[in-house]
C-alpha cells in the first residue's frame, strides 16, 4: 500500500515538474517577445522624436513664408520653398540633400537654391527620409569619412536590408509629394540629389519606380554598401531622362571607386544627354554651389532649355 502510495506521489511529481518546464518555456518566450516589441516601439519613438526635433529646428531657422511640410506617411518632412527671381520662371528644381545631412547645413544643397533662384527656377528644398537607415555619412564629418573610406577599401556592408526596402518605399512617398507640388507651377522639373539620396533615386528612376524628371542632377552618388555601389553605374546607364553626373575632390571612396565606370556603361548604352563633370574646390559648401548653377545652366542650355 505504501509502495503505491509513494509511486503516485512520484508520478504526481513528474507531472508538475513537466507542466512547470513547459509554463517556464511559454514565460520566457513571452518576455523574450516583450523585449523584442519594447525595444522596436522605443527605436520608432526615438526615431520619431528626432525628426521632430530636426524638423523643429529647420522650422526655427526659416521665415514662416517660405517654411513649408510634407507629410510622407504618417512623418512631416521640412520643404524650403524659394520662388523664381525672373520674369518668366523656368520650373521647379527639387534638392534633395543626402541622409542625415540638414537641408539648410553647409553640407546640405541651401547654397545651390538662390543660385537656381536667379537662374529662373522655383527650389523645393527637402531633407532625406530617415527611416534607420545608417549610412557612415550620418556620423560627425571627420568620423563618417574615416568609417566610410575604410569600409569601402574592405568591401563591408553596413546598409541593414530592411531598413533599405523602407527607405526606398519613403523616397517613392516623398517623390509623389514633390511631385504634387511641382505640378502646381509652370515649366520643367529637375530633381538635384546628393550622396546617398542621388543613388537612390537613380536606382529608382532606372527601375521605373518613379516618373522620372525632365532632367536629374547627381552629386556624388554612392552606397555604403559593396553590391549596390558596384551596380550603381548600370542603373545610370538605364535611366531615361538627361542626368548630370558630378564629382568632386572631395568625394569618398564609395563614391570616387565608380566615377569611371559611371562614364564608361552611360557611353556603352548610348545614353543620350549625359554629361560627368569635375567640380573644383575642397568641399561642397560655400565655393562650390556655384560652379555647380553654372555647370547646371550651360548643360540644360546645350539642351535648348
Amino acid at each position: 500500500m505504501r509502495h503505491m502510495r509513494l509511486h503516485s506521489n512520484l508520478t504526481m511529481l513528474t507531472k508538475l515538474n513537466s507542466l512547470f518546464r513547459h509554463v517556464g518555456v511559454v514565460l520566457i518566450l513571452i518576455l523574450i517577445f516583450a523585449l523584442v516589441f519594447a525595444l522596436f516601439f522605443a527605436n520608432d519613438v526615438l526615431s520619431q522624436e528626432n525628426n521632430d526635433t530636426r524638423l523643429l529646428d529647420i522650422k526655427n531657422s526659416q521665415f514662416s513664408d517660405s517654411f513649408e511640410t510634407l507629410l510622407i506617411g504618417e512623418t512631416e518632412v521640412a520643404m524650403i520653398v524659394g520662388e523664381s527671381n525672373t520674369p518668366i520662371s523656368r520650373g521647379v528644381a527639387v534638392l534633395i540633400s543626402d541622409y542625415g545631412a540638414n537641408p539648410m547645413s553647409e553640407h546640405g544643397l541651401a547654397n545651390l537654391a538662390p543660385y537656381l533662384n536667379n537662374l529662373g527656377w522655383v527650389t523645393l528644398n527637402v531633407q532625406a527620409p530617415n527611416q534607420g537607415f545608417l549610412p557612415a555619412s550620418s556620423l560627425p564629418q571627420n568620423e563618417s569619412e574615416e568609417v566610410t573610406n575604410t569600409s569601402a577599401k574592405k568591401g563591408l556592408d553596413i546598409i541593414d536590408e530592411q531598413a533599405f526596402e523602407q527607405q526606398e518605399l519613403m523616397f517613392m512617398q516623398q517623390l509623389n509629394a514633390l511631385q504634387s507640388k511641382a505640378d502646381s507651377y509652370p515649366g520643367f522639373l529637375i530633381v538635384i540629389a546628393q550622396g546617398t539620396s542621388a543613388a537612390w533615386l537613380t536606382k529608382m528612376y532606372a527601375e521605373k519606380r518613379a516618373n522620372s524628371p525632365d532632367a536629374f542632377v547627381a552629386i556624388s552618388p554612392h552606397w555604403p554598401q559593396r553590391q549596390f555601389n558596384q551596380n550603381l553605374p548600370n542603373w545610370v546607364a538605364q535611366t531615361d531622362m538627361p542626368y548630370l553626373d558630378i564629382y568632386t575632390n572631395a568625394d569618398n571612396d564609395w563614391a570616387a571607386s565608380t566615377v569611371s565606370e559611371r562614364k564608361i556603361q552611360a557611353e556603352k548604352s548610348l545614353k543620350l544627354m549625359y554629361r560627368q563633370r569635375k567640380l573644383i574646390g575642397q568641399t561642397f559648401d560655400r565655393i562650390q554651389p556655384n560652379f555647380l548653377a553654372k555647370e547646371i545652366y550651360g548643360w540644360l542650355t546645350f539642351m535648348g532649355w
